[in-house]
């Protein structure tokens, strides 16, 4: 109801335009490198990474209400989640070295993690619903575990929350 998800794949030079109307976006650089017009602030050549299998991510935090452009530097793969948002704040970008990593699991459940956009943890950081991380799950692991579901809110057992994934394979 609530989250969707984009992908864009752009080769060198190419442009992207939108309005983002009544959702937040949070443009994750898979791979690659762009520049991002939103409204009247600009972020330049955004990125580097090769791909999502390289180091941390950079990332373009775009409001709603917001026009906006994305132009590839080279080739270039964004993931763009984005949810409904009222929030009322200017676009920013966040670094590699902003993005939180670690461990969460043990045995085979066991898996690594980048956390690009927390609610919680990043106040420097706004977002309305958002909440954007990568993780790295080792051949033979358990993603997520153990078991669990996001249906109500019964805290601290369960959270009600929509939650959504985008795979890549090595």
């Amino acid at each position: 109801k609530l989250l969707k998800f984009g992908f864009l794949r752009l080769a060198a030079g190419e442009t992207y335009v939108a309005d983002s109307e009544d959702r937040e976006y949070l443009a994750v650089i898979l791979g690659g490198q762009a520049t991002f017009e939103i409204n009247a602030a600009r972020f330049e050549k955004v990125g580097g990474r090769p791909n999502v299998f390289s180091g941390k991510p950079h990332s373009v935090y775009i409001p709603a209400g917001a026009g906006f452009s994305i132009r590839a530097e080279g080739a270039v793969e964004i993931a763009l989640p984005s949810a409904h948002s009222d929030l009322d704040v200017k676009p920013y970008v966040i670094a590699p070295a902003q993005v939180a990593n670690g461990v969460w699991g043990a045995a085979n459940f066991k898996r690594y993690y980048h956390q690009i956009l927390t609610l919680a943890s990043q106040p420097e950081l706004p977002a309305r619903r958002l909440i954007v991380g990568e993780t790295f799950t080792p051949s033979g692991n358990w993603s997520t575990y153990p078991p669990h579901k996001h249906q109500v809110d019964n805290l601290p057992r369960e959270a009600y929350h929509e939650e959504m994934y985008y795979f890549r394979l090595n």
